[in-house]
């Protein structure tokens, strides 16, 4: 893309904290989801951008999988303090996909944000998918373009195709979601970990006759970690392979 040549990959959301933003004290209206597992070196990062948004209505739980990293305790009892709309829950290690369902559940709002604690958001994201969704009351989830940012640096603007989507995931696991559609289909948890659990959640919504909506800005950074590239690679191509066999099966129409 053009746009590639001219884009400044420096300007990562989350770097310092706007202090000048006040904390919400009313009810919130999105609930962020994020499991977190030994990320200890970016989570700050990914809460600065959260408590950055220009979107205060909000509340955020954070469920830690049963993290062994050193100092894991104590950096999750410092995010906690940095806002009362942060809830930490501590637990065993189950995996990802039960994470994101446990918080599904113990959500408080009726709209699902998702996102990974080693990723960001820029500062309107919450802002700019709460007015899409609610605006356009035929679309069950809004997602934005994506940058890949800190291993292999590109854009990932993709129009949204049916057809395509049923060989190759356009979508990216950060969206905003309503929250009835997504226990209607089972939530993230009908499949097991080898399989791109957004991917296949995509689909099932699909097959539902549930259709997404993207908002072309640049409002989710997927961190590409440099650490371990080519074992997640070479793991990401045997899920994807496992993937399409099982979620093709939907979306058939």
């Amino acid at each position: 893309m053009e746009e590639e040549k001219y884009f400044d990959y420096t300007n990562e959301p989350g770097l310092i904290l706007d202090k000048e933003l006040a904390q919400n004290d009313g009810e919130p209206l999105i609930s962020i989801i994020t499991p977190y597992y030994n990320t200890k070196n970016y989570i700050k990062q990914t809460v600065y951008s959260v408590l950055n948004q220009t979107f205060p209505y909000w509340e955020w739980i954070i469920i830690n999988d049963g993290s062994t990293e050193d100092g894991t305790k104590e950096i999750l009892e410092e995010i906690s303090i940095l806002d009362s709309r942060i809830k930490i829950v501590n637990r065993e290690n189950k995996g990802r996909i039960i994470s994101r369902d446990e918080a599904i559940q113990m959500a408080k709002t009726d709209l699902i944000f998702t996102l990974d604690s080693d990723d960001l958001i820029d500062k309107t994201m919450l802002e700019c998918a709460y007015w899409a969704l609610k605006t356009n009351p035929e679309s069950t989830w809004v997602y934005s373009d994506l940058v890949n940012f800190d291993g292999k640096q590109f854009l990932w603007k993709k129009v949204f195709d049916l057809e395509v989507e049923k060989k190759e995931n356009l979508l990216p696991v950060c969206a905003l979601m309503k929250k009835e559609e997504i226990l209607e289909v089972g939530g993230y948890g009908v499949v097991d970990q080898d399989v791109h659990e957004d991917w296949h959640l995509w689909l099932r919504l699909l097959e539902n006759a549930h259709i997404p909506m993207r908002m072309d800005f640049y409002g989710f950074w997927y961190r590409n970690k440099k650490e371990g590239r080519n074992a997640s690679f070479n793991k990401w191509k045997q899920r994807k392979g496992y993937a399409c066999k099982k979620s093709n099966k939907g979306a058939s129409r």
